[in-house]
């Protein structure tokens, strides 16, 4: 019987990062409210999750001949492959879709002015130049929270999966 190639960790990172990102601009377009509680954290157990079920599916895919590392390599590729694609997306949301708006910098013109350290001339100045390196901000923490969940999901994926003994 001849054994079929395992699923290439890039098509599963493809499909991993189109569900975090159906989710996330979902929730972005209802204002926020569409994952209300302890619902928050549904994105980032669905990519811990999903990290490991593609470690565990790779382990059975390929029969337990691999060790521990092999299996985590595949889920450290597989987070890689997320985290590159939500970080384009994020980028292009936080950038051009859903850039800091006058309202938002209008309400830290006034929370700096209320502490009375600042003028207003220079509360507006800070507020604006915060704002356009408000994406930065978005896309590392992005990056930084997909990589950490990704290696925990891999970790827990290489150590369920399948292995030589």
């Amino acid at each position: 019987m001849e054994q079929k190639p395992p699923i290439h960790h890039l098509i599963k990172g493809i499909v991993l990062a189109a569900i975090l990102i159906l989710l996330n601009f979902f929730v972005r377009r209802s204002g926020g409210v569409a994952l209300p509680g302890a619902l928050q954290f549904l994105p980032t157990v669905l990519l811990a999750a999903g990290v490991a079920i593609a470690c565990i599916w790779y382990g059975a895919d390929t029969r337990g001949v691999l060790g521990f590392g092999d299996i985590f390599a595949h889920g450290f590729k597989t987070t890689a492959t997320v985290t590159f694609l939500v970080a384009i997306y994020t980028f292009i949301m936080a950038k051009f879709v859903f850039p800091v708006s006058a309202r938002e910098i209008d309400e830290a013109v006034q929370s700096l002015t209320a502490q009375g350290n600042v003028m207003t001339q220079e509360a507006r100045r800070m507020a604006e130049a915060s704002a356009k390196k408000a994406w930065i901000i978005e896309v590392s923490g992005t990056i930084f929270a997909t990589l950490v969940t990704g290696l925990v999901g891999a970790l827990i994926g290489s150590a369920l999966a399948k292995k030589k003994p």
